[in-house]
């Protein structure tokens, strides 16, 4: 367990360690000051970290254990969100973690089945932005937005190309989501693993409520 106070990076020893895992979804439960930690590689279990040690909490249900997906945190609603992911296949499956309890979503109109797709939440619209990720034709590039009830596609002018595994942010001070990087692919697999061509992205785009915008930034990470 590493932490970041925003100059140094910092290994921590806490007294309960969660074992071992990749790809798992995380994010800030603002209301309880709590990074919430679920699955990864077909792990099913939630835990919560309090800046000092993890405690694996208990709730009555849980997703299926999964991996390959995102999670947002949902500010005004107070519910952490996970959509999709992969079990041997892909999910179009919703399910929201209010800190105690996790319960199946029904919202209409779920988007595609997908993994390593991404997502963030944008408090200025209230509501959580999804975009790309892979699906059973290969890389994904259409967008949807979650209002704590329904999905609706994201239509738009200009959209981002295909990818998965791209990173998106909400940035307050200028109130924009920004993505970056991700890899596009011929189809087979994003990342090569089915022999597949692969192409890593380092393009960065932003969202401002009504359309994408490539941004021209400087050297972007690679």
């Amino acid at each position: 367990t590493w932490t970041f106070d925003g100059m140094t990076w910092t290994q921590r020893f806490p007294a309960t360690v969660p074992p071992g895992r990749n790809t798992p979804a995380m994010w800030f439960d603002t209301r309880r000051a709590r990074v919430i930690m679920f699955g990864g590689q077909n792990l099913g279990d939630t835990w919560s970290w309090d800046g000092t040690d993890w405690t694996l909490e208990a709730p009555v249900a849980s997703p299926p254990g999964q991996s390959s997906y995102h999670a947002a945190y949902d500010l005004w609603r107070g519910a952490g969100i996970v959509q999709g992911g992969h079990i041997g296949y892909y999910l179009d499956t919703l399910w929201e973690y209010d800190g105690a309890t996790w319960t199946a979503g029904t919202a209409a109109a779920a988007p595609p089945a997908r993994s390593r797709h991404a997502l963030a939440y944008d408090p200025i619209e209230g509501r959580t932005v999804m975009i790309g990720g892979y699906g059973a034709g290969g890389p994904l590039a259409d967008a949807w937005t979650f209002d704590g009830t329904s999905w609706a596609p994201l239509v738009t002018a200009t959209t981002p190309p295909a990818r998965a595994g791209a990173s998106l942010a909400y940035d307050p001070a200028r109130r924009r989501l920004v993505l970056t990087g991700g890899a596009s692919g011929d189809g087979t697999d994003p990342y090569g693993a089915a022999g597949g061509t692969v192409m890593m992205l380092a393009d960065t785009w932003e969202w401002d409520g009504i359309d994408w915008q490539l941004a021209p930034v400087g050297p972007a990470p690679a």
